[in-house]
């Protein structure tokens, strides 16, 4: 509705990465052991609104009119794997690793419109009818955790007072492994008056769920290029990063077997009627920045802060469709962190 402010500050400490550096006799070989968290993600609002209006044609007098939304929706995603690197010269070095990617999401939504008369009757041409309800709802449910592997490649040039250095990142799309997904989603409406036909639409009412489904997620392939540079006094670095996402064609996240049996009119979908049950998404490509700052302030003890954007690659264009194919309620937001 609109002049209903949204507003919500949100505090979160939450460790980006936890690496270990494994002990290696060699001196041009390095593995590491670590564990990441790219992505995590939590909304959730919950609104109530009424008001009073005068739009059903049949009835005299004003209706209350009573509109009610629940969004929430948690995605997760972790990464657990090894790195390894070698270095080619004193100032060239190569590196790869290798990831299992944990993805969970947990997403509800539920709309709802109820239209009534303060009264126990309505007064319809001047004749008391017994008071009805006119309701219209819409539930989702959605929730899948999925595996896949995550490779990436790198390499790394110093320069040779290590003051300088430069270095790429190369991020391939995923692999998938394993998955499970459950959907559930109800649709009903009933004594809906139509204005412009003078009658009732028909009640209807919609409920599908099917689970164990095994659901297919992508992520995209990306690039990134950073650079790093020491103080002569070696008491301070600085760092700046420079990361491309590539775009993905929509594509169906969870494919249901389960067919919308309701009629039409009830979600004015006709084409896509068989794909009500399933959720498709689709990605902008996109570039984040990062900078950073490392203070030394003994051999064991520095100080380390940071900013980076975290800009959308949704697609924000449509909330309802993906390709013309239902996908999941998102709210798309620009972020900037520190």
């Amino acid at each position: 509705g609109e002049g209903i402010d949204v507003d919500k500050f949100v505090f979160k400490v939450q460790p980006r990465f936890i690496s270990y550096v494994l002990p290696n006799e060699n001196e041009r070989l390095g593995f590491e052991a670590a564990i990441l968290s790219p992505t995590s993600e939590e909304i959730n609002y919950t609104i109530q609104h009424f008001d009073e209006l005068d739009i059903i044609q049949r009835t005299t007098g004003p209706e209350t009119y009573s509109g009610y939304l629940k969004y929430s929706r948690k995605y997760d995603d972790t990464w657990a794997g090894f790195g390894a690197s070698y270095r080619l010269s004193d100032n060239f070095y190569i590196g790869a690793s290798s990831f299992l990617s944990i993805k969970v999401l947990k997403y509800q939504f539920r709309r709802g419109a109820d239209a009534y008369q303060e009264g126990d009757s309505v007064l319809i041409n001047d004749v008391l009818e017994p008071k009805y309800i006119a309701q219209n709802s819409l539930e989702e449910e959605m929730k899948y955790w999925d595996l896949s592997f995550i490779f990436k490649l790198g390499a790394q040039y110093k320069t040779n007072n290590e003051r300088f250095s430069i270095g790429i990142n190369l991020t391939f799309p995923n692999i998938p492994f394993i998955g499970q997904a459950d959907v559930r989603k109800a649709v009903n409406r009933s004594n809906v008056y139509d204005n412009y036909s003078s009658s009732f639409t028909t009640n209807d009412i919609f409920i599908g769920y099917e689970e164990k489904i095994k659901p297919r997620i992508k992520t995209p392939f990306s690039a990134a290029l950073g650079l790093q540079y020491f103080t002569a006094s070696r008491k301070n670095s600085i760092s700046i990063t420079a990361e491309y996402f590539s775009s993905i064609d929509p594509y169906p996240i969870v494919e249901s077997s389960v067919y919308f049996t309701g009629g039409s009119e009830i979600l004015d979908i006709s084409d896509n009627a068989n794909d009500f049950m399933s959720y498709y998404t689709s990605a902008n490509s996109v570039t984040n920045l990062a900078f950073g700052f490392k203070q030394y302030i003994s051999p064991t003890f520095f100080f380390m802060g940071g900013f980076r954007t975290d800009f959308t690659s949704g697609v924000s264009d449509d909330i309802r469709f993906a390709g013309d194919k239902f996908k999941i309620n998102q709210i798309h937001i620009d972020l900037s962190l520190i």
